[in-house]
């Protein structure tokens, strides 16, 4: 989340869209109920509209399967879409042109 920040605040002058794919352990960061940067995320889905985020159906399941839960029930903030797989999206994105930073 510091990366994105980082890169926002630097560019802020351009407009620049970013789309943050979590998966694997980067998912927690979207969960409503534990993330460790809900704040930090609603500040920024409130005040900067070109930042999106996406997350990895697969790594939801995985987690619902570990938890004894059924995938719709690992609740993600409002604004995190559901792709089928984090990484799929990320090889799209790159293909298209975008430029995939890491953490």
């Amino acid at each position: 989340m510091r990366t994105v920040l980082a890169l926002l605040l630097m560019l802020a002058v351009q407009r620049v869209e970013t789309r943050n794919v979590a998966f694997s352990a980067g998912l927690n960061m979207l969960r409503a109920n534990n993330s460790p940067v809900l704040e930090r995320l609603k500040s920024v889905s409130e005040g900067m509209p070109n930042v999106s985020f996406e997350a990895c159906g697969n790594t939801r399941e995985a987690m619902a399967r570990s938890e004894g839960k059924k995938p719709e029930e690992i609740l993600l903030i409002g604004n995190a879409t559901v792709v089928k797989a984090g990484v799929v999206s990320l090889i799209e994105l790159s293909e298209k042109g975008w430029a995939i930073v890491g953490p």
